[in-house]
């Protein structure tokens, strides 16, 4: 067993690896698929195996980084000492049994049945922005549907003004940045700090007005009933549940929908059958999930010595599981470059795995499923007005914009 860690060179600086991160892990996974970083100072997990373990194993590699040690962690720690709500353990960075009351209280609010009630009001707001966007014969598919329609719906599902949905995206935006990036800037994280002050204070009010008034069958609602039902939730706690659900309920959906419609532009032959209405949609998301993952990488701390692959993790370290890599592996997905939605095996892990799947990967699915339905007749007769180029920040990936113009 190896006790000495080795360096290989994984670089998710470069700009190249934000305008393809797969050609990276291709190399790397080649070589060496787990290795430690010394620039990173963590474990870099490229294979599915490797990935599968580790997300399915919450008692060895811990989603909580109070106890990690090492320069990301070092980041962390810094980061939520500076935060206005200081560390407050959600649902995406507790163990059990934190984790496990946490997500109880709100998991009913994402099961597929209360999902499918939303999507009347889903088809309304893309139907309305897709009539705009023929009227007007252009459109920007990030900024004007893919950016809009997730956050409204999860706003819709909290319980707080849709109308007010530019706000929370540009909080959101600002919050995310700062917490999918291994090394942000100073400028970042209190641009981050300043978002997530604001937010505290918009749903804080929120709270009261919820508290005086009767309880409705909202998200907030339901975690204030369970807070007055005795599952206390801190103030603290309360917010930061609240402002996890508006960020992960949008971003991840909208670099979804992006990073779909950015593929089915390559995939010209799947459009036409897809406006056929000779292919499974939900097929044809999954297979987006695996190739164009809008989450690339995910992070867990390991709470004690622990050997794999005949190397030695050592309590405390990090490890950077790349879920794009582990959607690319080729020992799992034949061909894996290669876009095929009747694959006989597609666990992507894309929503993770273990306790920590995704909460709302049934309102992504749905959200994602609608606005390609009802896109592709229009994206089958339009041009890019310009090559896409793709964002990323270390953990996710999503295209800048789309800009297209509609033929008549």
């Amino acid at each position: 067993m190896e006790n000495t860690k080795k360096t290989v060179i994984f670089n998710p600086f470069l700009p190249s690896y934000k305008k393809n991160p797969y050609d990276q892990f291709k190399k790397i996974r080649s070589s060496d698929p787990l290795h430690f970083s010394e620039t990173l100072q963590a474990w870099i997990v490229l294979t599915y195996d490797d990935a599968n373990s580790i997300l399915s194993n919450n008692q060895i590699f811990s989603s909580s980084p109070l106890n990690a040690k090492g320069q990301i962690a070092d980041l962390i720690h810094a980061q939520q000492a500076d935060s206005p709500l200081g560390f407050v353990e959600t649902v995406i960075t507790s163990d059990p049994p934190t984790h496990t009351r946490l997500r109880s209280i709100v998991s009913k609010a994402f099961v597929p049945k209360n999902i499918n009630l939303l999507t009347d009001y889903a088809i309304t707001i893309i139907d309305e922005i897709i009539d705009k966007a023929v009227d007007s014969g252009q459109m920007d598919i990030m900024a004007d549907l893919a950016q809009p329609v997730p956050v409204k719906i999860i706003a819709r599902m909290l319980g707080v003004p849709v109308s007010d949905y530019k706000i929370f995206k540009n909080w959101s935006d600002k919050i995310i940045l700062a917490a999918t990036n291994v090394f942000p800037n100073q400028n970042v994280i209190d641009n981050a700090n300043h978002a997530i002050q604001e937010l505290s204070e918009y749903f804080k009010l929120q709270i009261e007005n919820k508290r005086d008034n009767q309880i409705s069958d909202d998200i907030i609602s339901q975690l204030i009933a369970a807070e007055n039902a005795g599952n206390l939730l801190m103030e603290k706690e309360l917010v930061a549940f609240i402002i996890l659900l508006l960020v992960a309920g949008n971003e991840t959906t909208t670099n979804l929908v992006g990073n779909g419609i950015a593929t089915l532009f390559k995939e010209q032959d799947i459009l036409a059958r897809i406006v056929d209405k000779s292919i499974d949609i939900d097929k044809i998301v999954e297979e987006i999930l695996r190739v164009n993952s809008p989450v690339i990488g995910v992070a867990r701390f390991a709470n004690k010595n622990y050997e794999m692959n005949n190397k030695l993790i050592q309590k405390g370290d990090t490890l950077l599981v790349m879920v794009g890599a582990a959607n690319h592996d080729p020992n799992k997905f034949t061909e894996p470059e290669l876009f095929d939605f009747n694959r006989v095996f597609n666990k992507h892990l894309s929503f993770g795995h273990g306790i920590h799947y995704c909460l709302g990967a049934s309102l992504a699915r749905m959200e994602t499923s609608l606005i390609l339905n009802k896109l592709v007749s229009i994206i089958s007769r339009a041009v890019l007005e310009e090559e896409i180029d793709f964002e990323s920040t270390f953990f996710l990936r999503w295209p800048k914009k789309i800009q297209i113009k509609l033929n008549t």
